[in-house]
């Protein structure tokens, strides 16, 4: 008979905050880009979009949303590149 075992110590504990970090951190970013004036460069809208894109990746855990994780990888990639073109 196989007995299924749960998972348990440090990696239960990284992965349950992994997502409130992950979160937390792009909101903060795009609360930041938002709050000042000065952070009203095209740069820094890409970078507010990018952390949306962020978000919406991280938060993509059920298995029928995964080709919504490849459309936000494929977005966050586009992203990059038009950060990169733009410097």
């Amino acid at each position: 008979m196989y007995r299924c075992r749960l998972p348990s110590g440090p990696s239960v504990l990284g992965g349950a905050l992994r997502l409130p970090v992950t979160l937390l951190g792009n909101l903060l970013i795009i609360l930041l880009t938002l709050a000042d004036a000065a952070l009203r460069s095209p740069l820094y809208l890409f970078l507010r979009h990018f952390s949306v894109v962020e978000i919406l990746c991280t938060t993509t855990i059920c298995f029928t949303q995964l080709r919504f994780f490849a459309l936000f990888g494929v977005a966050e990639r586009c992203l990059l590149t038009a950060m990169a073109r733009g410097r």
